[in-house]
C-alpha cells in the first residue's frame, strides 16, 4: 500500500500508545503483510459492543485514562488512506488497519 509516512507513523504510535496505556504489563506484537498492518496485546481488550464507539472521538471505557482520540485518530487516517479498521473481541486487541489504493 501507498501510505503518507507521517501519517502511517502517526498510527502506528496511536496504536502503541494505547496498547501501552490500557494494557500495560501485557505483550504486544506488530504484523505488516501487503496493505495491512496489525497491533494486537494480550491486554483485557474492548467488549464487543462497545467496539464501534471507541472508533469515535472522545469516546473511551469508565476507568480508561485519556481523552478518547487515539483509536479515533487511527480510523481517520484509515480513512484517508481509502482503508478500514477492524478490533478483535477479548481477550486482548488485534487492530488491524487495511489500507486501500492512493
Amino acid at each position: 500500500a501507498t501510505v503518507d509516512k507521517k501519517l502511517a507513523a502517526r498510527l502506528l504510535r496511536n496504536l502503541l500508545r494505547n496498547s501501552a496505556q490500557h494494557a500495560p504489563s501485557s505483550q504486544r506484537w506488530i504484523e505488516v503483510a501487503d496493505d495491512t498492518l496489525s497491533v494486537g496485546d494480550d491486554g483485557p481488550g474492548i467488549a464487543p459492543d462497545q467496539q464501534a464507539s471507541a472508533l469515535e472521538p472522545f469516546q473511551r471505557g469508565d476507568s480508561s485514562p485519556g481523552h478518547g482520540l487515539g483509536l479515533a485518530i487511527v480510523a481517520e487516517i484509515a480513512a484517508l488512506h481509502d482503508g478500514s479498521v477492524s478490533l478483535s473481541a477479548p481477550p486482548g486487541l488485534v487492530v488491524t488497519v487495511r489500507f486501500g489504493r492512493c
